[in-house]
């Protein structure tokens, strides 16, 4: 059964994961030809900047910081930065998983990697999405919905949220049934693909604790598609959403996520940390 309904504003825990001395994962080019630390401090901000009206707490998970990366974060004051020297993404991404595993049962935990671009009212379109999630999601079987008998309802199922919107899950050869809900402010998809920057409740990363841990063995995302995500069949697993349009995006040429002028959004941001020092 999905966790109970909680009509206080949820509480949201970032764990934002960086790294400054690494180049792209695929060695492409970056976005708006923005150096690591530039990207870094964009996707940062943004999402500081979208999560500033809700209740939150925001730790960073610091693997071989430069100086300037340390300095940035430190002007947040309000964000704890953990300095580690791990050395390895593998090694980051399993420090970034058990601390989310030490979360309260009712906090929302966001495992935020530092290549996404944030809109300026991504969290506040999360937390309308939860608030109402239980209506939103609620598929019962009827005369005209036989096939609920079928697969589970999507509201008795654990929710996870992924805030980019994927643009090859719409070319012909990876798409696949999947439900579509829409919540008075705003359209989410079904998926089953994500990376490892999800949002979950802390009683849920728990309740998949081996599957998150064994994904984390060569940072390997696909084994949250084939063990963690429910299909349109899938009783014991977890929901998983997607904005449409996206709420984030992806900093990487060829997976941003489409409709949304991502270049007026990162325009903005750049604006914004210049006019307080930051850039």
């Amino acid at each position: 059964m999905s966790e109970p309904m909680n009509a206080s504003a949820p509480e949201f825990v970032v764990l934002f994961r960086a790294c400054d001395r690494v180049a792209s994962v695929h060695g492409d080019e970056r976005p708006f030809g923005l150096s690591k630390l530039q990207l870094i401090k964009a996707s940062f901000h943004s999402m500081v900047r979208a999560i500033a009206a809700r209740p939150h707490r925001i730790v960073v998970i610091g693997d071989h910081l430069s100086q300037a990366a340390c300095d940035f974060f430190a002007s947040y004051p309000d964000v704890e930065l953990r300095r580690e020297m791990l050395g390895s993404a593998q090694k980051s991404l399993a420090a970034q998983v058990e601390l989310a595993m030490t979360q309260p049962d009712d906090a929302w935990v966001y495992l935020c990697e530092d290549d996404y671009l944030h809109q300026p009212d991504t969290f506040e379109r999360i937390a309308h999405l939860i608030a109402r999630r239980h209506l939103v999601f609620d598929t019962r079987p009827t005369r005209r919905n036989l096939f609920a008998l079928v697969s589970a309802n999507p509201a008795d199922m654990p929710l996870v949220i992924f805030p980019p919107d994927y643009p090859d899950r719409y070319q012909p050869r990876y798409r696949y049934p999947s439900y579509l809900f829409e919540d008075g402010c705003h359209h989410w998809r079904q998926v089953r693909h994500t990376t490892h920057t999800f949002m979950a409740r802390g009683d849920t990363l728990r309740r998949f604790e081996r599957v998150i841990r064994d994904s984390v063995i060569g940072c390997n995302d696909g084994l949250l598609y084939k063990r963690l995500y429910a299909g349109l069949f899938s009783r014991s697993r977890a929901l998983c959403v997607s904005p449409v349009p996206a709420l984030t995006t992806h900093l990487t040429d060829g997976v941003m996520s489409p409709v949304v002028d991502w270049e007026t959004v990162m325009a903005d941001t750049i604006a914004d940390l210049r006019a307080c020092g930051r850039w």
